[in-house]
């Protein structure tokens, strides 16, 4: 499947050094879920996306960056939009 492939391409570029690419996926992720297709959260449960996002929530926490904002403003967009399978995900595997 295509999302599936491109979503974890961009999510390997988490790894990268480089905090402007990071950023740049912490957008993508908030468009995809955004894009309300319930088909692409199973995907973003499914190879623990939201994860490999609050990896990078703890790496940056006391840096106070757009890093650690966007982050927050993705978790906040989750509960706004009130996306029950990806709060679910979070809740039960404990990563907020």
């Amino acid at each position: 499947m295509i999302h599936n492939d491109l979503i974890l391409k961009v999510l390997s570029v988490l790894e990268t050094p480089s905090k402007i690419l990071q950023l740049q996926v912490i957008k993508f992720i908030k468009s995809v879920l955004l894009n309300g297709d319930e088909n692409l959260n199973k995907i973003i449960i499914n190879n623990d996306v939201m994860k490999a996002v609050l990896t990078l929530f703890d790496e940056n926490r006391k840096k106070e960056n757009l890093i650690l904002s966007a982050i927050l403003d993705l978790l906040d967009f989750v509960k706004k939009q009130n996306l029950k399978k990806i709060i679910s995900y979070l809740v039960i595997f404990k990563l907020i």
